[in-house]
This record gives structure tokens, C-alpha cells and sequence, in this order.
């Protein structure tokens, strides 16, 4: 029920749900609506303002009077709550001279101006049938972004108080927290060291543990080995030496069987026969003639005399910058030579022969004369191993006049006296070395082999200085349209004379077939890597280093050649490319660690998608059976692949200078690619997905 705040608390009947009983003091509100200035008494600065801006005044003070509220401050926490339980007094803890109003909720009294209903007389008061006060009712707090002015002074003074009540259990609760985190500081950090000095102990006595066990189990190691040492040296001390000849032999029948030696062995023999009267007498007398009205060079102990094109050698002195002409009566020989030339190339090159007008014969075109006279003229030890002469070729030597005896040694095993073999040519007879053999074999003349009188030597050879670049592609299928020739749109041109060998795998590899070549390249590896027992890691390192071993074996075989090793291509199928990426890498570290002469032919990037499977405008669709084909190139690829293989070929030649005419970036560049003008007819492709080997 409503009193005034100086009136003491005594109950009184109630007709009304609130009744107010003015005191001596009483005060006179007017009925204006307006709020007074006012902020929640809990708050540290409480100013009292005017009523607002209505009419009414109150009785018994002066016009103006401001009433003084004394500040209650938040950290007084004891003064606070002793304001919150007191529910005779107004929670603002000041004596006003004013009405006090009672909650219908809690019991607790508030002045008219701290719940800003000032301005309410006694009747207006006791028609309230219920009213709670900011401790009970919770009013919708402002949800204004921007400004939250316009909320009411009780929803602000709810909100204060609320905020108050937190604030207070939280100073409580820190306060608890710290002091019992203060009293309890010491104990932890002894049970800690406690703790931490516990497990250190156990961790070193484990750790001791171990290592005591592992040196008691290796002192028992040695002691049983040294034992079991001095009974089989006192065994073989005692034993008498028939029995230590038959534990030698059935231990060496025990072991393992060595290894394949890395040595590559050729197939070449120093000569390749003798052919007596190879010309008859007429002929023979007619090229004496010829010989005897020419003009010789002196180079030492014999003078020499060249025909047709130009050869040389270490200290020549007959060579000419200008070829000239056979003459008439050497030309019956050179015809019937150029016949056993033809003969013994297609004979090791069966495959070719199918096709005489687009896998020539290497032709005899220079003739170099040497003439000796009396037993002062010899021959010095040599090969004819100059890189102008075809690789696949053959040299033949025509004796006329008196005999001779040429010898032949090995050259990487002169002291070996079972490699030395010799023949003596008399007049018009013909004998032939292949050019292969003089990587191994050379041969020589002595002095005195004639005793009087002169003796000619005819030795006819297929030089040229575009030789100097012969190349030797060992490849799989994908190189089965890559093909050597003077056409520079199908071909790789006449200034990359070359041959091709098969190989589909790498134990397909033979390392003679590249001998007497400046130039290989090898592209070889992928039916060995779709294979299915290929299903590792290290079944794939395996093949790298097994291609690698071919390699070398090129290396030994020809030392002065350089390798060009191309990566596997990708394929249509991702579960293979990782093999083939693998591949390539382990490869690439390889070939890298090798040094000077062998080289990754670069630019196969560009044979992939961006996911790393073949390009299709690059590769075949189907295969010869009508199967998907995920492996071979179709045309256009073919002539990217040789583009990427002669500019390899020739920025190495050149010493890294790209000497090619317009963007070296392109791959079908005039002068070094293969792949210069437009595709050809799919007439002349063979069939619907192009040749296939």
C-alpha cells in the first residue's frame, strides 16, 4: 500500500489495492505525464532533476529545490546489497519527502520519483489494481541500432540494475576464484616438481633398463661369434690341407653365381676376307698407267693420291676442297665394289630392302691412292674411324704391284697377342673392313713387309661431312614414322643422315648397333612399363636402371657418341601415367648423374593435357585391330616428336646456339625440323589410324 516516506510502517485495511495516507507533509502532484530526468540509483552519479516539463510543484519546498540523492557506488558491494534486501526502504537508500509505493510482486517500496510516477496523486495510485516494480517486471530492452534514447526510464533503469546484479556475482565469484587460486599457488607447484621429478626418474631408469639389456645381448653376440672363431681356426689348424682344399670347393659351389658382367662385347672382326684377282689383268694394267703419269704428295714414308670426293685424316695432305670426277678406268671398279656394297648393307638391314628408293645403299664416292716404294715404306699404325665416313658403310682397299702384309691389333687390348691378325694382298686383290670394326681394330704396314719395287693400295670409301651428324633412333612403335632421307617435309633431311633400329623393350636394346654413330637416340621403355608384373615402385626403378645399363653399355661400345634419351610419352590411361611419371623422374636423376654425352631430349610436356593424358589431336584413336589405342601418335604427333629429336640433335651441334630460321619455339621450323608444311593426304597415311610397327 502507498505511505509516505516519513510515516512509520504500519499496516492499514485496504479498500483499494492501494491507499494512499497523505502525512502532515503532504505534497501536491500535478497530473502532467511528463518524466523527470533520472537515472538508476545504482548507478555511481544519480543527479535528482526537475519534475519535467509539467506544471505541478511539490508542497513544503521551495520553487526550484532540487533534491540530493547521495551516489551508491558499485564497488560498496556490502552497501549494495544491504539496499536490495531492506524491502521497507526505497532501494535508492535516501529519505525524500516522498510517497512509497509497495510491488504487488516482491513487497519492496519505492518513492514515486525513483519509478518515475511522480505526478500521481493518492486516487490515482489506489485505482493501480497491480504493479511490479524494475525488480520484477522485465521490460523489452530498446532494439534500436543506432541510438537507444527512446527507451523508457524504467526499461533503463531494469537494465541497469540487471547489469549491476552481473557485475556484482562476477566480482564475487573473481574475488573467490583469486583467493583460492592464491592459497592453493604453493601446493601445485610443489605436487608438480613432485610429479615432473617422478616421471624424469622413471624415464631414465626405463632408458637405463634398455640399454643395459642391449649391451648384455651384444656382449653375448661376441662372445659366441669369437667362440665359435677359435673352434674353426683351431678346425683349420688341425685339419690337414686335402680337407681345407675340399671345404674350399664345396663352398665355392655354394655360392651365389656372379652377376652378368656390364661389359658390352661387339661382333666385329678386323677384316672381313681377302678376294683374290678381283679385277682382271687389262683392267689392272690400265689403272697402273693412270697411277704411274699422276702426281703424288709425299706424307712420310709413301705419297698419296685422291679421287672424287674429299677424305681426311690426321697429317692428309692430298685432300682437296673441290671433289672431282672417278676417272673412266677407275669406274668399273667402283661399280663392282658399289655391288658388294649394296649386297653386304641389305644383308644386314633385310627390313630395308623392300624399299631400295627410300632406304638407299651407302655408295662408294672418293678413292684415296697411297703408293710405296722400296722396303723404307710403311704404314703407320691407325683406323680409319674419321666421322665423315658413313657408319654403315664399308672400306675396301685394291692392291696393285707388289705384296704386302697388313697387320691388325685390337685397340683396347694391344698386349693381347690372340687379337692380332695379319694378311697378305697381292696384286688385284681386294679386301674390306667395315667401318663399325675401326671403333676396335687397326691396322698397319711395317717397315721392310716390301722388299723391292712399288706397290699400289686403291682403298675406296663413302665420305661426306653431313655424316659428321648421323644419328641412330632405337624406339618402340611410336618411332615407326620417323624415317631418314633428303625430303625435308616426311623426312629428317639430308643433313641428318641416320638409320632407325626396332626395339619394343629395353632388353630389345643392342648396344652394337649404335656403334660408329656421332648421334643416338633411344625411346624405348613403355610395353615393359604397361606390363602387369610391373605393379611397383621398385619394379619401375628396375626398368629405369636396367635402360640405363643399356646405355652405358652404348657408352663403352661408342664413347665418342652422344645419347639422347627421350621420356616415356604419356598415355590415355591414368593409372599408367604413374608409372610413367615415375619412370621419367627416376630416369631424369639418372641420366643427369652421368655427365657430359648423355642428355633428356626436352619438350614432351607438350604431348600431355592438363591432366597429364595424351593429347588426342597428337595420337590415334584406334589401334590396327579397331581397339582404343591409348599409346601411339598418330602423324602430326610423329612430326612433333621429330622436331623435338632434331632440335635436340642440332642445339648440340651447334655448341647451344639455335641457329634455326624464325621463332625457335615452334616445332615444325624450316631448316632443322622434320615436320616443315602440312599433314599429308590420309591416302598415303597406310590405313584409318596411320603406320603402326
Amino acid at each position: 500500500m502507498p505511505r509516505r516516506d516519513n510515516q512509520p510502517t504500519t499496516p492499514s485495511p485496504l479498500t483499494k489495492p492501494f491507499s494512499m495516507k497523505p502525512s502532515s507533509k503532504s505534497k501536491t502532484y500535478s497530473g502532467g505525464s511528463n518524466r523527470s530526468e533520472y537515472v538508476s540509483p545504482v548507478i555511481n552519479k544519480l543527479p535528482r532533476g526537475k519534475s519535467g516539463s509539467g506544471s505541478g510543484s511539490r508542497t513544503g519546498s521551495s520553487k526550484g529545490e532540487k533534491s540530493k540523492i547521495t551516489e551508491v557506488d558499485l564497488s560498496d558491494t556490502e552497501s549494495l546489497c544491504r539496499s536490495l534486501w531492506n524491502s521497507d526502504k526505497c532501494p535508492c537508500n535516501n529519505s525524500l519527502d516522498s510517497w512509497l509505493i509497495d510491488c504487488s510482486n516482491c513487497k519492496q517500496y519505492w518513492h514515486l520519483d525513483c519509478v518515475t510516477l511522480n505526478g500521481l496523486d493518492d486516487a490515482d495510485i489506489n485505482k493501480l489494481l497491480k504493479w511490479r516494480c524494475p525488480f520484477c517486471y522485465v521490460a523489452p530492452v530498446s532494439t534500436s541500432q543506432f541510438s537507444t534514447d527512446d527507451s523508457c526510464l524504467t526499461c533503463r533503469n531494469t537494465r541497469t540494475l540487471r547489469d549491476a546484479n552481473h557485475a556484482f556475482e562476477v566480482a564475487a565469484a573473481a574475488s573467490h576464484i583469486k583467493n583460492s587460486a592464491a592459497n592453493n599457488e604453493d601446493d601445485l607447484t610443489s605436487r608438480s616438481s613432485t610429479i615432473a621429478s617422478e616421471n624424469a626418474m622413471k624415464c631414465i631408469e626405463s632408458e637405463f633398463k634398455q640399454l643395459s639389456d642391449r649391451c648384455n645381448h651384444m656382449f653375448h653376440d661376441v662372445s659366441k661369434n669369437v667362440a665359435k672363431l677359435e673352434t674353426e681356426i683351431t678346425k683349420f689348424i688341425t685339419q690337414p690341407p686335402a680337407v681345407a682344399s675340399t671345404i674350399e670347393t664345396n663352398s665355392t659351389l655354394q655360392a651365389p653365381p656372379p652377376p652378368p658382367p656390364a661389359t658390352a662385347k661387339h661382333h666385329q672382326n678386323s677384316n672381313d676376307g681377302l678376294i683374290d684377282d678381283f679385277i682382271d689383268e687389262n683392267l689392272s694394267s690400265g689403272i697402273m698407267d693412270l697411277l704411274r703419269t699422276s702426281e703424288f704428295k709425299s706424307e712420310n714414308s709413301r705419297s698419296t693420291l685422291s679421287f672424287g670426293e674429299p677424305y681426311t685424316y690426321t697429317g692428309s695432305k692430298s685432300n682437296r676442297n673441290v671433289p672431282t670426277s672417278f676417272p673412266d678406268v677407275l669406274q668399273p671398279v667402283v661399280d663392282k665394289i658399289n655391288a658388294i656394297q649394296k649386297d653386304l648393307f641389305y644383308s644386314n638391314h633385310p627390313d630395308l630392302k623392300r624399299n631400295e628408293n627410300r632406304h638407299p645403299a651407302p655408295l662408294i664416292n672418293s678413292c684415296l691412292v697411297n703408293r710405296y716404294t722400296g722396303s723404307e715404306s710403311f704404314l703407320p699404325s691407325h683406323s680409319d674411324n674419321e666421322i665423315t665416313i658413313h657408319p654403315e658403310s664399308s672400306i675396301f682397299t685394291l692392291s696393285l704391284g707388289e705384296s704386302a702384309t697388313v697387320k691388325f691389333s685390337s685397340i683396347h687390348h694391344e698386349s693381347d697377342p690372340a687379337n692380332d691378325t695379319e694378311i697378305t694382298p697381292g696384286h688385284r686383290s681386294l679386301y674390306h673392313m667395315t667401318r663399325k670394326s675401326q671403333d676396335f681394330f687397326k691396322h698397319a704396314i711395317d717397315r721392310g713387309s716390301i722388299a723391292q719395287g712399288t706397290r699400289y693400295s686403291l682403298t675406296f670409301r663413302c665420305v661426306s661431312w653431313k655424316n659428321r651428324n648421323s644419328t641412330c633412333i632405337i624406339g618402340d612403335s611410336n618411332t615407326g614414322m620417323l624415317n631418314f632421307g633428303t625430303n625435308k617435309r616426311s623426312t629428317f633431311g639430308e643433313l641428318m643422315p641416320g638409320q632407325k633400329y626396332w626395339a619394343p623393350c629395353i632388353r630389345d636394346i643392342k648396344p652394337e648397333s649404335c656403334i660408329s654413330f656421332s648421334n643416338v637416340v633411344i625411346l624405348c621403355g613403355i610395353n615393359d612399363i604397361k606390363k602387369s608384373e610391373v605393379n611397383s615402385q621398385d619394379d619401375t626403378r628396375n626398368l629405369a636402371n636396367s635402360l640405363i645399363n643399356k646405355i652405358k653399355q652404348i657408352k663403352q661400345l661408342n664413347p665418342k657418341c652422344y645419347v639422347s634419351v627421350c621420356p616415356l610419352l604419356p598415355t590415355k590411361s591414368r593409372e599408367l601415367n604413374q608409372k610413367v611419371n615415375f619412370f621419367n623422374c627416376v630416369l631424369a636423376s639418372k641420366v643427369a648423374s652421368m655427365g657430359p654425352g648423355v642428355q633428356c631430349v626436352e619438350g614432351f610436356h607438350g604431348f600431355a593435357e592438363h591432366d597429364g593424358t595424351l593429347v588426342d589431336r597428337l595420337s590415334k584413336t584406334l589401334d590396327r585391330h579397331g581397339g582404343l589405342d591409348i599409346l601411339h601418335l598418330n602423324p602430326y604427333g610423329a612430326r612433333v616428336l621429330a622436331g623435338l629429336i632434331k632440335r635436340c640433335i642440332f642445339f648440340r651441334l651447334n655448341r647451344g646456339v639455335d641457329r634455326r630460321k624464325g621463332p625457335s619455339s615452334r616445332v615444325n621450323g624450316r631448316l632443322y625440323s622434320s615436320v616443315s608444311g602440312r599433314l599429308p593426304p590420309a591416302s598415303q597415311w597406310g590405313s584409318r589410324d596411320g603406320c603402326q610397327v
